[in-house]
């Protein structure tokens, strides 16, 4: 499956290329390929929406589970 932003996926590849750029122990990142990318990216994207979520989703239509809508407060972070 191709990565489609919006779709299947939070990020295209040059938006965490850019993203990995300037952080640590990044060299798994730098090393794969675009195809490994994109999977990284479709399964990461994947497994954060397949949690649940407070609030609710912005358009009821939309493919992925953000952006959001709605406020949590955790009293132990203020």
């Amino acid at each position: 499956m191709a990565l489609k932003k919006g779709v299947n996926s939070y990020a295209t590849v040059s938006e965490a290329d850019a993203y990995f750029e300037g952080r640590l122990d990044a060299a798994a990142w730098v090393e794969a390929n675009d195809e490994e990318k994109e999977q990284a990216l479709i399964t990461g994207t994947a497994y954060l929406d397949d949690k649940r979520w407070e609030g609710v989703a912005v358009d009821e239509t939309q493919d992925l589970a953000f952006p959001r809508v709605g406020t949590y407060f955790d009293p132990r972070i203020g």
